[in-house]
């Protein structure tokens, strides 16, 4: 029996594209700061101190200058390596208002999915991780890392100044995608790997 595809969840901010890293350029031009991304040491972006409103309002109105941001280094090539042997569900914390920014980015850059899917309840995204059966998540905020471990799911967490306190039995921390490409090929995409649910 040939072994099953790869169900693989891919978070969307900071795991496909770099946010925030345009939304710590943008603070900057702002507000006149000099605040650099290591500072960040909260998925909060607190040396600004914005209010979740104030957050949702500077958000939206740079949406167009933040989906400039390209795809994450390597990130492309090694989804595209794994496209005979697996299927994409992207899977974010993102409101449905910022979905169809998401959505043309992923267009854009020809990566395929099952489904894009909006779960920022608290507990959604491990819901959601769950329901599409996935084999393992791709993630780098730490709230919905641990949401997505206490289903049952591994998860790939990209290292982040904001997600060093992130500990799980499940939770195996990564530096980039290359480094994502070596786990996935030793554990998951070796013989016979993938003919049974992690």
């Amino acid at each position: 029996m040939s072994p099953r595809p790869l169900r693989i969840g891919l978070d969307f901010d900071d795991t496909l594209m770099q946010t925030r890293h345009a939304l710590v350029r943008l603070l900057n031009a702002r507000f006149g700061t000099a605040v650099s991304f290591a500072d960040c040491r909260d998925y909060r972006l607190s040396p600004w101190s914005l209010t979740d409103e104030q957050f949702h309002t500077f958000f939206t109105e740079n949406e167009s200058a933040i989906h400039t941001q390209p795809p994450l280094d390597d990130l492309l090539q090694i989804l595209q390596s794994w496209s005979s042997q697996a299927t994409f569900y992207v899977i974010t914390g993102r409101p449905e208002c910022w979905m169809p920014s998401a959505t043309a980015w992923l267009a854009k850059h020809h990566i395929p999915c099952e489904a894009v899917i909006s779960s920022p309840s608290v507990g959604g995204k491990g819901v959601a991780a769950q329901n599409c059966k996935l084999d393992f998540f791709i993630e780098d905020h730490a709230k919905f890392a641990l949401e997505i471990a206490s289903v049952g799911i591994p998860v790939l967490l990209l290292d982040s100044p904001y997600n060093q306190s992130c500990t799980h039995p499940l939770v195996h921390r990564v530096k980039d995608w290359p480094e994502i490409r070596q786990y996935v090929a030793s554990r998951w995409l070796a013989p016979g790997a993938c003919s049974s649910n992690n």
